[in-house]
């Protein structure tokens, strides 16, 4: 299946409509009035709108999204996403290959979280947000970092327009037997709006790998190429 990535967001083709994949919405959504959606030959259920205006979905990809998948599909089929490729399977594909298992676990059994995540020398407890084209640090994670003239400007249902100014640090991922690897990240600081999920960070996809990633949750591990 095309992988689309406008704005660094995670959009994939579905019988010629197209689609936001979003692991931080629990539910999936279509703004045309479509009441399931077929893939790998399974129905699933789609929510009507109402979270997130399709004119602001529409304006930040800069596409005609009719929709948005969630966890409540995504958690079901599993999702492999192959940058190099511009590819996406929803399943746990053994073709991507990857190098690094980063282990997980599901907050209020909606959320992917894991805390094998350090930002400099602190351990994090994470949301994997594939729908984030930005990264958050909470407050006492951001303290810590380079604050830098660039800014940014998102837009979140939440809590409306969220502006600032990127901060630079270092990220490691020390998962499982495969060992431990660190690069540098450019994060904003995270909205208050967020701080009830009791989280230190909001991390966007390319956080993770500018590669492949797989999310497999039948063993709850996230593999990273």
């Amino acid at each position: 299946m095309k992988l689309y990535t406008p704005n660094k967001h995670i959009v994939a083709e579905i019988d010629g409509k197209f689609y936001v994949l979003d692991t931080g919405l629990p539910f999936s959504f279509s703004y045309t009035g479509d009441k399931s959606i077929r893939i790998e030959g399974k129905e699933h259920s789609l929510s009507p709108a109402g979270v997130f205006p399709k004119s602001m979905a529409d304006s930040l990809t800069g596409m005609d999204i009719s929709g948005f998948i969630g966890m409540n599909i995504i958690s079901d089929t599993g999702l492999s996403i192959d940058f190099e490729q511009e590819r996406l399977e929803f399943k746990v594909s053994e073709e991507i290959g990857t190098t690094f298992d980063l282990p997980f676990s599901l907050w209020n059994g909606r959320y992917i979280e894991t805390k094998v995540i350090s930002i400099g020398t602190k351990l994090a407890s994470v949301i994997i947000d594939t729908g984030a084209c930005i990264s958050y640090l909470s407050e006492r994670y951001i303290s810590g970092l380079k604050m830098t003239e660039e800014t940014y400007r998102d837009e979140n249902p939440q809590c409306g327009v969220i502006e600032g100014n990127f901060f630079l640090g270092e990220i490691s991922f020390d998962g499982d037997e495969k060992g431990m690897y660190t690069h540098p990240v450019k994060v904003g600081k995270l909205h208050p709006a967020f701080n009830g999920y009791g989280v230190d960070a909001f991390l966007g996809l390319r956080t993770l790998s500018g590669k492949a990633v797989v999310f497999d949750f039948e063993h709850f591990r996230i593999g990273i190429r």
